[in-house]
């Protein structure tokens, strides 16, 4: 659909997709999970026309507002650090 041959497009494969996933995975690199958050970005699939981009925005910034419709977000940012303990330094 983005006119590129199917060779040059690589699988995706969606392994931390959860926070258990993320758990798991963050222990068996000795990672330890210090936030897990979920957010809306720009509606770029909606840049159409102005009237739908600017609908789009408002119901993404609706959907960040409140945390009740968190499960709707789509980007999920995690934040891990090293080791059992954090860093006296203040490096993570």
């Amino acid at each position: 659909m983005r006119g590129r041959a199917e060779a040059d497009t690589f699988p995706t494969r969606y392994r931390a997709n959860t926070y258990s996933d993320v758990q798991r995975l963050a222990a068996a690199s000795d990672l330890t999970v210090e936030r897990l958050d979920r957010i809306e970005e720009r509606p770029e699939d909606l840049r159409l026309t102005w009237p739908t981009y600017r609908l789009g925005a408002a119901c993404k910034r609706r959907v960040n507002a409140w945390d009740g419709l968190a499960l709707f977000r789509v980007l999920r940012v995690k934040k891990l650090w090293k080791g059992g303990t954090k860093a006296k330094s203040g490096k993570r």
